[in-house]
């Protein structure tokens, strides 16, 4: 509205001056052009008067939305760095979650390998050895602990069946010795029978008795006597 006043006022203004002008060189009355120059100013003024509170009014506004986007991309930012914050978060819990877990399993898989290692070690068997080696190398990286003790049980067995080993040999060596130096007592015309003591009733249709180590009679197939 203020900008139609200013526009009627330049439309007055300039007809007054050129009705103004026309007055000097017609020499007429100079009152009209003043009077509608004087009328053309007042409304040019009360034009400007409301064009001015309407652009403060446009700059208010101008200004106001200004602030209004900047205030929204401030929440907009606050509300991604929140999110953003609360994403972490979540990934940092669930992080601390396997974590946990992981560390539960290695507890649960360590106690399982502790007692069945106790057990070889009470018990040094080749089984026993085998159940501690699977559930040792069960616990997720390791356990240089209890690998370093199921060393000493693997040589605890292998000792042992060594020594099995040995004494089995002497026992062996021992019959042997025994089968060598025992004397038994067989007659040749006579059956196939060995007798311990030359006594025996089984010798008693004998022609003839011979004496012999046990290891040469049964190296000839004889058999012992079921009455000695």
């Amino acid at each position: 509205m203020g900008n139609f006043f200013v526009l009627i006022g330049f439309i007055g203004f300039c007809w007054g001056i050129s009705g103004l002008i026309k007055s000097f060189h017609k020499k007429k009355t100079r009152k009209r052009p003043l009077l509608i120059l004087g009328a053309a100013f007042i409304v040019m003024a009360i034009g400007f008067a409301n064009v001015q509170p309407s652009n403060s009014a446009s700059s208010s506004e101008v200004k106001i939305q200004s602030e209004k986007k900047v205030e929204t991309k401030k929440e907009k930012q606050g509300n991604n760095r929140k999110a953003q914050e609360e994403k972490q978060k979540q990934e940092d819990e669930r992080k601390a979650q396997e974590e946990r877990q992981k560390q539960e399993e290695i507890n649960q898989k360590t106690i399982d390998a502790t007692n069945k290692l106790a057990q070889a070690e009470a018990s040094p068997t080749n089984e026993n050895y085998q159940a501690a080696l699977t559930a040792i190398q069960a616990i997720p990286n390791g356990n240089q602990d209890l690998s370093n003790r199921l060393v000493v049980v693997d040589s605890t067995i292998k000792a042992n069946e060594a020594a099995e080993q040995q004494r089995q040999q002497q026992a062996a060596a021992q019959a042997q010795q025994q089968n060598n130096e025992q004397v038994v007592y067989i007659a040749p015309d006579h059956g196939t029978k060995y007798h311990l003591n030359p006594n025996c009733s089984g010798l008693n249709n004998a022609n003839s008795v011979v004496s012999m180590p046990l290891s040469e009679a049964l190296a000839k197939g004889y058999t012992l006597c079921k009455r000695g």
